[in-house]
């Protein structure tokens, strides 16, 4: 194992890593996750103090490999938003209106709590410019 992987098994500030996890826990909710990490802090400084540790490189990086660790990288959730689409191209309806399975739903959610996560991070080159994926 090489110092490259050690040094991103936890951040060596206590606070970034709590934050970084956070980040995740709370589903990329910037201001909560600061909130959670300072408890003492304003709504307002959580606001500011979230964005700009969102900034840090370091932040940055251990936040991909907690994603990548739990199967979001971003490869990996546009192969499973591929395959998802491909399971709904059966639509069910309701009524006559399309409505989507419930697990199928769940997983949505989920696949867009990992790209809001993703974007948030910079990763947004599978975008095309009007921003659809």
């Amino acid at each position: 194992m090489d110092n490259k992987e050690i040094d991103m098994e936890q951040l060596k500030n206590p606070r970034h890593e709590m934050f970084a996890q956070e980040l995740i826990a709370t589903k990329g909710n910037l201001t909560a996750s600061y909130g959670r990490v300072f408890p003492r802090a304003t709504y307002k400084s959580c606001r500011q103090g979230g964005w700009l540790l969102s900034k840090n490189v370091n932040v940055q990086r251990r936040l991909r490999e907690l994603m990548d660790q739990n199967g979001l990288g971003l490869s990996e959730c546009i192969k499973k938003l591929k395959a998802l689409t491909e399971s709904e191209k059966l639509h069910h309806y309701r009524q006559g209106v399309p409505v989507m399975q419930p697990d199928n739903a769940a997983r949505l959610q989920a696949l867009h709590t990992a790209f809001k996560i993703h974007i948030l991070l910079g990763d947004h080159g599978f975008l095309d410019s009007e921003g659809r994926g």
